[in-house]
């Protein structure tokens, strides 16, 4: 027991240089060595391509179409409906501020994102019986329905500009 008395002193010297030691190259390595910030990038590695992006200065024409809304999916189950957009133009499309509105002038504004190809989910809400699709999935975080049979979905531009529309069925 003697032996432990005297040795407890050098053991938690020992442990307190160990760990100032290494806070130390840790702290030195980082300042050296920064970590570069990554893109956010589409969690199932799937092969829709939205990436974050600084915010464009013009929008495209309204000519040609650049997104369809192809589907609402269980319209009035809150736990499994959401809005499907395909891209359908060409190039890459910035959605900050373009917004999906409801019937009730409900919106959903699209943080920044570049969207290049593919599709995105929009669910109403995030929930466990949400089935992650292959393509890029944003959550509304609604707390009631969004959709019903017989609304119609809009999808408004950052200039107030109606870019897309279904009637769900």
């Amino acid at each position: 027991m003697k032996t432990w008395k005297r040795l407890l002193p050098y053991l938690l010297l020992n442990a307190l240089v160990s760990a100032t030691t290494i806070l130390a190259v840790l702290y030195f390595w980082n300042r050296a060595h920064p970590f570069p910030s990554l893109p956010q990038a589409n969690p199932i590695n799937a092969p829709t391509q939205i990436i974050v992006s600084k915010p464009t200065a013009t929008l495209p024409p309204l000519d040609p179409p650049l997104i369809t809304i192809t589907a609402v999916i269980a319209p009035g189950d809150l736990a499994n409906e959401a809005v499907v957009l395909k891209r359908v133009g060409e190039g890459e499309l910035s959605l900050i501020g373009w917004k999906i509105v409801n019937v009730a002038n409900e919106a959903y504004v699209f943080p920044d994102l570049l969207f290049r190809a593919g599709e995105i989910y929009l669910y109403s809400q995030r929930s466990a019986t949400t089935n992650p699709s292959p393509a890029m999935t944003l959550y509304w975080e609604r707390s009631t329905p969004a959709w019903a049979s017989g609304d119609l979905v809009r999808l408004i531009d950052s200039a107030g500009n109606v870019r897309a529309t279904f009637r769900i069925p």
